[in-house]
């Protein structure tokens, strides 16, 4: 038989013999092995790393190299791992880790201040149930039932039951007066051992019981209180309906990657609504970031107010939100679209500079229609009435976007508690915002004058611009009529180029009577309506080279009113009085005036004769069409001739002064009260106030002139008007003219051949 030897002959058949992995005994600590247990730790620890490598599903045993260098190398991958991680940690950015400590830190200080705030609740929700359940007792109670049992928990965790004496209800026979004492309020049945549960409730609380008609006002005093107290119980409910509504995502503050600041800043009429937001990049994308800071409570309110409106709105002329901040955000913020932003003064004063005046018109008609567009929008999914959008659009801010579209911003959320009132509607209010933000406010200088520091070709462009925007934008009288023609002008034709100003000036000679262009003074009976001329370079109206008169010459026939009025006025007392005069005709083209003069009194009257078209559109619409040909003829350009529409012809000062003289009643240039005097009727008579006629005349010839009958006298220019019998000094003073006229800008000669706006 062959030997059994518990020894194997060779190493590979030991190996395959094995068929389970058994450890091998732990060596004892002895120094001085054995050659034969050597042999026998070498070959366990060699069948280990072959089942290792059979396991890790290389199939064969790697061959050792190099004994301890080998091994070295076998298990140098996890030195390699060990490495590259580190590396990887350390090349993360200390501003990442520092925020990381950040946000953790801030995480606890809010889980504090929730922990205290809960405490606080449960304290006052005590105070309200038992307030609730002292005051459903019956006035019938007797003593013995006035102890009130509630079971509380202390800081020990053992509940306790809490008794409160309540002294009896006491009636009158004439007011209800319940009363409730909590002066002696002790524990029962609480381990003695815990100090703290020994304490009275009078020590921290003390309540005291209203009557039964203000019982539902004192809880909602105590619950307003309970809001002042505990900030966090009126946020909460709001927080978590906001938080999974409307599919939004949540964002924390690592999930932000900052870029700057917008260029908006803020300040009074600055950025607004849009001030403070930052440019960001969020999942690889950019997005504007408008963040909340500020006190906790009121932060917090803002941010649900804005994020709530931001759900409910979806207009490409409002903010569109892409996510918000999640509960734990430190800092709570809005994710909103990417555009480029500007403040619309800087894109009109761009237009201005570098566009042609009919694009610069066509670009605030467009703001002014998306504007109403997405007020009405907001008023209809938000369910304000007219007062609340008005409110909301004269106090929000607007900027405009890469492609030069209005994007208004949210109001501020004090108008909620606002009242307010006009005598005017939404498109009076958008109408005024978009005059406002021009460079002179809408408020046109002559194109001869400059007011400003630009050139003089830029003050006509933003002048003409003023008056062709204020007859164009439409307001609540004609807002019907005005919007089909806004609607021609805009919707009709995409490509704007073909738009000419003429086109535009005429639409807007259609909707309302047109301004006309007004200087300074000019001298008195100097120009006439029909008036044609132009300002030489250096010069003022007063200067005006007057090359004809189209009505004199035939070319057209303007249909023209003259008016009359008359005001006169005296200082009393410090203060300026003033009162209309209403003239009466009287022969030969005057006018006569009666004034009233009281005794010791300097009256000073003001007449204005004015001369003017019925329809000063006539006189636009005439240069428009003639305007080319008349300034060939007179070798000048088209944009200088000036055509005069309204002369007014002004008297002032005429200072009618009487004379403080004792026999008039007074005593001259003092203060002091003198005593009454019996006066006899000759005096009595002077102090009635006495009446006189001024006779006026808008013709040339005629020379304004004082009398005390109404009866007028035309005399000879230079003859000398008989003196005034009563004891006053009349006196006549100096006459001057004011000019009104028609002056077109150069783009109003380049007509479109390609585009025609419909007739209104």
């Amino acid at each position: 038989m062959p030997s059994s030897s518990t020894h194997p002959s060779h190493l590979p058949s030991s190996f395959s013999l094995s068929s389970q992995r058994i450890p091998p005994p732990k060596p004892k600590p002895n120094l001085k092995e054995t050659k034969k247990e050597k042999v026998h730790r070498a070959h366990a620890r060699g069948g280990d790393d072959v089942r290792d490598a059979r396991a890790g599903g290389h199939g064969a045993v790697p061959a050792r190299q190099g004994g301890r260098v080998g091994a070295v190398g076998y298990f140098e991958d996890d030195p390699e791992g060990i490495s590259e991680f580190m590396t990887r940690e350390a090349e993360n950015k200390w501003r990442t880790r520092l925020l990381r400590k950040g946000t953790i830190e801030d995480a606890l200080v809010e889980f504090n201040r929730q922990v205290d705030d809960a405490a606080r609740a449960f304290q006052i929700t005590a105070l309200i149930s038992i307030q609730l359940a002292l005051g459903g007792r019956g006035r019938g109670q007797t003593q013995s039932d006035s102890l009130l049992r509630v079971s509380v928990s202390v800081d020990d965790g053992k509940a306790g039951d809490v008794e409160a004496e309540a002294a009896e209800f006491t009636s009158s026979p004439v007011s209800l007066t319940p009363s409730m004492s909590f002066t002696e309020v002790r524990q029962a049945e609480i381990s003695e051992m815990d100090d703290i549960s020994q304490r009275t409730l009078s020590d921290e609380f003390v309540l005291v019981s209203e009557s039964v008609q203000a019982q539902e006002e004192h809880e909602q005093e105590l619950f307003d209180s309970i809001t002042r107290a505990v900030p966090a119980a009126e946020l909460e409910p709001a927080l978590e309906e906001l938080l999974d509504h409307r599919g939004f995502r949540r964002y924390t503050q690592a999930d932000v990657h900052l870029k700057g600041r917008t260029r908006l800043r803020s300040g009074p009429g600055k950025g607004g609504w849009w001030a403070g937001t930052s440019r960001a990049r969020v999942d690889g994308r950019s997005v504007i970031v408008k963040t909340f800071e500020g006190a906790r409570g009121e932060m917090m309110k803002k941010w649900v107010r804005d994020v709530k409106v931001l759900q409910n709105v979806y207009h490409p002329n409002l903010p569109q939100m892409v996510g918000y901040s999640d509960e734990e955000t430190p800092t709570p913020f809005i994710l909103l679209a990417n555009f480029q932003m500007r403040l619309p003064q800087a894109m009109i004063l761009d237009l201005v500079e570098n566009a042609s005046l009919a694009s610069c018109a066509v670009a605030l008609l467009r703001l002014y229609r998306d504007t109403l567009d997405a007020a009405l929008y907001v008023q209809t999914q938000l369910g304000l009435d007219d007062n609340k959008t008005q409110d909301y659009v004269e106090n929000t801010t607007y900027v405009i976007d890469g492609e030069g579209k209005v994007i208004m911003g949210l109001p501020p959320p004090e108008i909620a508690n606002w009242v307010s009132w006009r005598n005017y509607g939404l498109a009076h209010s958008i109408r005024e915002i978009y005059m406002r933000i021009l460079p002179n406010r809408g408020n046109p200088s002559a194109p001869h004058e400059i007011v400003r520091d630009d050139s003089l070709e830029l003050q006509q462009k933003i002048s003409h611009l003023s008056v062709l925007i204020r007859a164009l934008l439409p307001d609540d009288a004609n807002a019907t009529r005005l919007s089909a023609q806004l609607s021609d002008i805009l919707d009709n034709d995409e490509d704007d180029t073909d738009l000419s100003l003429q086109q535009l000036r005429l639409t807007a000679l259609s909707a309302r009577p047109p301004l006309m262009w007004g200087g300074g003074t000019v001298p008195a009976f100097h120009y006439h309506i029909g008036d044609l001329g132009y300002i030489p370079e250096g010069k003022t109206l007063k200067e005006m080279c007057v090359v004809g008169n189209v009505v004199e010459e035939g070319l057209v026939r303007f249909d023209v009113v003259e008016s009359a009025t008359g005001w006169q006025g005296s200082w009393e007392r410090g203060f300026r009085a003033k009162q209309d005069l209403q003239p009466f005709p009287a022969p030969f083209n005057a006018h006569g005036w009666a004034v009233v003069v009281p005794p010791a009194t300097e009256q000073d009257v003001q007449v204005v004769h004015d001369t003017t078209l019925v329809s000063p559109a006539e006189g636009w619409r005439f240069l428009l069409q003639h305007g080319r040909s008349l300034a060939e003829k007179h070798g000048v350009k088209p944009e200088d001739l000036i055509l005069g529409t309204d002369q007014q012809f002004k008297i002032r000062d005429f200072r009618f002064g009487a004379h403080n003289r004792p026999g008039f009643g007074h005593q001259a240039h003092t203060n002091m009260h003198q005593p009454h005097m019996h006066m006899n009727s000759f005096h009595a008579q002077q102090m009635q106030p006495r009446i006189f006629y001024l006779f006026t005349s808008p013709e040339k010839e005629h020379e304004p002139y004082w009398s005390e009958t109404p009866v007028h006298l035309p005399l000879p220019a230079g003859t000398e008007r008989p003196q005034l019998r009563s004891q006053c000094a009349p006196s006549v003073g100096w006459n001057h003219g004011y000019l009104s006229y028609v002056q077109l800008h150069r783009e109003d000669f380049i007509v479109s051949p390609k585009r025609r706006l419909k007739s209104y």
